[in-house]
């Protein structure tokens, strides 16, 4: 049979067209691989909450496609990404809340789904410096959790619609990057990236 991750992917991008009916999510929520059976599912349920005020959580399958679009997590393979997807959740931040404080131990990594944050650090003299802003694809809080240090860095929502995230536990990035020397290499890029900038 098509591999279930293409199964998956199709499915949702159906969905997103308006092309699903009822009797084939029926059939796939039955299918015999999890993730087709957890999209299925949740696009089921998305149509009986359409109607509602709360937003329905991302899926699994929505998840792993907003981490491929993470330049550092692109190269990953579908079980990779379906492995990350179940290690992070959704989260939503208003302007003006904070994601992460200068000084605090953290062990999450923020990918920006949508919005912009602004990264603030605080020198000796406790005066407070903009040294970056993140938009969607972008990542936040890695190096805390490559190294114990604290938070080199508070970072918090701008965007007037507010910011989406993905938090990802700090153990399964550490898992993917020893793993995969490509998103080591990258996270080295991006560091350096922020290094050069702050110069």
């Amino acid at each position: 049979s098509i591999d279930p991750y293409v199964r998956a992917v199709a499915l949702y991008a159906l969905s997103e067209r308006g092309v699903t009916d009822e009797e084939l999510l029926s059939r796939l929520a039955a299918d015999e691989h999890e993730l087709v059976r957890e999209t299925a599912l949740s696009l089921i349920v998305r149509g009986v909450e359409q109607k509602g005020a709360e937003r329905v959580p991302l899926s699994s399958v929505e998840k792993m496609i907003a981490l491929r679009a993470a330049p550092i997590f692109s190269r990953l393979a579908p079980e990779e990404l379906s492995e990350l997807s179940h290690a992070s959740r959704e989260d939503f931040y208003m302007a003006g809340q904070t994601l992460c404080l200068q000084g605090e131990p953290g062990n999450e990594v923020f990918i920006i789904l949508s919005g912009q944050v602004s990264v603030m650090r605080r020198d000796e003299a406790g005066q407070e410096k903009l040294v970056n802003r993140e938009g969607a694809g972008g990542l936040i809080g890695e190096m805390a959790v490559l190294d114990p240090a604290p938070r080199a860095a508070t970072v918090s929502a701008t965007s007037a619609e507010g910011v989406r995230v993905l938090r990802l536990d700090g153990e399964a990035f550490r898992d993917v990057l020893a793993d995969d020397p490509s998103i080591a290499a990258g996270v080295i890029r991006t560091l350096a990236q922020r290094l050069r900038g702050m110069s």
